[in-house]
């Protein structure tokens, strides 16, 4: 028998070929078509994916950890339908908030932030969802608790704009230089 004796059989014993065009593995951007197309010696089978699942960073800050509010937050993860790809608990140095929020290093506040940031745990994580970025923010509310529309987490949980509970990636490069700042390739398979 020809072809390849592990795994499902089809088309006479033998494996489909795939090609595959605009692909890029696990680096896929929303709003991204590629095609697959499969050949057989009795089919041909193309296709063509639309991609909107995209990853975002966010983080619950040390504010919310101290006051226990990480069940909710993450309950709310879930019930906004997001998949968490990688999480972890950590606590930063004064040195990797300040790494971290380096795009603020020259705003007034950049001191208080990243004093805030290391002063407690925080939990990291990578959320998988459709429009994941917009979503995410949209779940988190405005940075200013007071501004923030009711239901959102910052509204809910929040007490100012530095004691805000979670950190949200604003934009694709964004994320994907947050992401790459806390989690390696292999902790997001």
């Amino acid at each position: 028998m020809r072809g390849n004796s592990r795994g499902s059989r089809f088309n006479n014993g033998r494996r489909p070929k795939i090609k595959f065009q605009r692909f890029v593995a696990a680096r896929l951007q929303p709003g991204t078509f590629f095609r697959l197309k499969t050949s057989g010696k009795s089919s041909k089978i193309q296709e063509e994916f639309f991609v909107s699942t995209e990853r975002t960073f966010a983080i619950i800050k040390p504010d919310a950890v101290a006051a226990n509010q990480q069940g909710e937050i993450l309950a709310r993860i879930n019930k906004h339908g997001f998949k968490i790809v990688a999480i972890k608990s950590m606590r930063l140095t004064k040195e990797e908030a300040g790494g971290f929020y380096a795009v603020h290093k020259a705003r007034p506040f950049f001191g208080e932030l990243t004093d805030f940031m290391s002063s407690g745990k925080i939990i990291a994580m990578v959320l998988e969802a459709d429009g994941a970025i917009a979503k995410w923010r949209d779940a988190m509310g405005a940075t200013d608790p007071k501004k923030a529309a009711p239901g959102t987490i910052r509204h809910d949980l929040g007490t100012s704009i530095g004691n805000n509970c979670t950190h949200g990636s604003d934009a694709s490069d964004t994320a994907a230089f947050e992401i790459s700042y806390f989690f390696a390739g292999l902790e997001l398979i």
